[in-house]
């Protein structure tokens, strides 16, 4: 037997139910507590680096030159054979492309 049509309407019309509708209540995510970061004392390079950038300052505004950056590594107690300081113009520059087209040191 099947069921009258009236009750088959009837359970058409039901409002439907799903996930979608419903309103999900979360929580609110702990804040993530980051360990602290120790400053951790700069490494030879980075020292070196440091002391060549400085003379671009020192020289005002000008480029250093191998003989500048090697006496200022020298008074920095750190290794100083041209090479080291070139390396270092090389990334100090590539850091700071500007100062590459500063005028030469040597030209003053």
């Amino acid at each position: 037997m099947t069921p009258p049509v009236e009750a088959v309407e009837q359970e058409d019309q039901e409002p439907v139910h799903s996930p979608v509708d419903e309103h999900e209540v979360t929580e609110a995510p702990e804040p993530v507590e980051e360990p602290e970061k120790t400053q951790e004392p700069p490494t030879q390079r980075e020292r070196i680096d440091l002391v060549i950038r400085a003379l671009y300052d020192a020289l005002g505004n000008r480029r250093p030159a191998t003989r500048h950056m090697t006496e200022a590594l020298e008074e920095a107690r750190l290794p100083s054979s041209e090479g080291t300081a070139r390396e270092s113009r090389k990334r100090v520059e590539a850091a700071e492309p500007h100062l590459k087209t500063l005028p030469s040191a040597l030209a003053a």
